[in-house]
């Protein structure tokens, strides 16, 4: 516990001493366990926020789908790609040169690849897999019904989301 240099003999310290070495100790410990509990909350809020964002531009990405399905008539691997203006979304970007995929399949693949960093919950990707199953498979009217079904039901979870922000971030 105490260093000495080489050739010299230990001396005993006073038991209080050796005490107050274990006070240290453990005020050192204590100091790291508030320090883990308080970057782990952060981190936890964090995730709650960036669950909020993804959704907020996720329901601007439909819109701006719709926007583009309307008054574009390019095949859905391009109205996607056009629609998805945010950093978030480039996960959903489907390569249009592997034509000989279904697009639902790439989407789901898609889907299933989306990091961990942005704190879905399995009902959201869940409904992003639902989303994209559909997608590009009836005529104008029918996408446009879609579109709109899917941007309430993602409606409904960014305000869960928000929800959630509002009973647990100041608890982390």
């Amino acid at each position: 516990m105490f260093f000495f240099p080489i050739g010299q003999k230990s001396v005993r310290y006073p038991k209080y001493q050796r005490s107050v070495n274990f006070l240290i100790l453990k005020i050192l410990g204590s100091l790291l366990l508030v320090s883990a509990c308080f970057v782990t909350g952060c981190i936890k809020s964090k995730a709650l926020y960036r669950r909020r964002e993804f959704l907020e531009n996720l329901l601007v990405f439909i819109s701006l789908l719709e926007k583009n399905l309307r008054f574009s008539g390019s095949d859905i691997f391009t109205l996607i790609s056009a629609s998805a203006n945010s950093d978030d979304m480039r996960y959903l970007i489907v390569d249009s040169s592997q034509t000989d995929k279904a697009f639902s399949e790439l989407w789901n693949a898609n889907v299933s690849e989306l990091p961990n960093s942005l704190a879905l919950k399995g009902e959201d990707k869940k409904l992003l897999t639902d989303f994209g199953s559909e997608l590009g498979k009836s005529d104008l009217e029918g996408q446009i019904k879609h579109l709109q079904l899917y941007q309430s039901m993602f409606q409904r979870q960014l305000l869960s989301a928000q929800n959630e922000i509002a009973k647990k971030s100041k608890l982390y």
